[in-house]
């Protein structure tokens, strides 16, 4: 048994070794530079690439998602990981209770006329960008041209914004979205879901889908 036990031990201590040398070998190999990267789209039309909510390219949610914010986010401290009650697993849902207000402050639905009033957050910073913007805050304007040029756009999913009416800015930091019917989804259309993002019009007319 000892023996059997010695025999397997040099055996790894061998393995180990020859792995260390096969990786001090490939470290001192100079890199290959060249070479292909192929990106797989739904739609070969569309860009992959793009950075523009605008262009409704899906694969931008995970690029720029993590760059512009939403008015709209989840509450990942009602998650069942943190005792709470939400597993967070669908991408298309968040119960009312489960979101929190990211760029948005508080909201509120009110009838006569159907609306939705909007309040954001003061001291939100767009940060300077040699060549595209100085930095400035966010104000409510930002949100109308943004949700404004989603809804404009002509790769807009159909009826997906067919619910609204218009959408107002009523102060430097409030905003309303005037509602043709009531949509049970107003807050995963234009709140936290795909393509909601909110961004500057400097960056627009620099260009938003480039990704630098």
């Amino acid at each position: 048994m000892a023996m059997s036990y010695l025999k397997a031990a040099s055996r790894v201590l061998l393995a180990g070794t020859a792995l260390l040398g096969a990786s001090a070998t490939i470290a001192a190999e100079e890199p290959t530079y060249g070479g292909k990267l192929e990106i797989i789209n739904y739609y070969p039309t569309l860009n992959a690439l793009t950075w523009d909510p605008a262009d409704f390219v899906w694969k931008m949610n995970n690029d720029a998602g993590h760059i512009y914010e939403s008015l709209i986010a989840g509450d990942l401290s009602k998650a069942q990981s943190r005792g709470g009650k939400f597993n967070f697993e669908p991408d298309a849902w968040l119960a009312p209770e489960a979101q929190r207000g990211e760029l948005a402050e508080s909201w509120e639905v009110r009838d006569d006329p159907l609306r939705v009033e909007i309040k954001l957050r003061e001291g939100i910073m767009f940060p300077a960008k040699e060549g595209v913007m100085d930095a400035r805050e966010l104000t409510a304007e930002d949100v109308v041209y943004s949700l404004n040029r989603q809804m404009a756009s002509k790769r807009a999913p159909a009826n997906l914004y067919e619910f609204v009416d218009r959408i107002e800015a009523t102060g430097p930091h409030t905003l309303t979205v005037f509602m043709k019917h009531y949509n049970s989804e107003w807050d995963y259309r234009l709140g936290f879901g795909y393509y909601t993002q909110i961004y500057p019009k400097e960056v627009v007319d620099k260009g938003i889908n480039d990704w630098r």
